[in-house]
């Protein structure tokens, strides 16, 4: 029993790390992409609409 809880709290770090390089990395990356902008589009407001009707469904995930 006390093994498994070990390897459990080692599986769980191994994953925080993973996580947190891929943070690091998903910033990395972000950079190299060009900024989007909405008056590009044929339709901003509704755009922006849109958005918050989703965000008012489907919060964001706190980190």
């Amino acid at each position: 029993m006390l093994t498994q809880t070990k390897q459990s709290s080692s599986e769980r770090k191994l994953l925080r790390d993973i996580l947190a390089e891929l943070r690091l990395l998903r910033a990395e990356f972000s950079l190299f992409l060009p900024s989007e902008n909405l008056s590009e589009y044929a339709s901003p407001t509704e755009i922006k609409r849109l958005f918050k009707k989703a965000l008012k469904t489907y919060p964001l995930a706190k980190r």
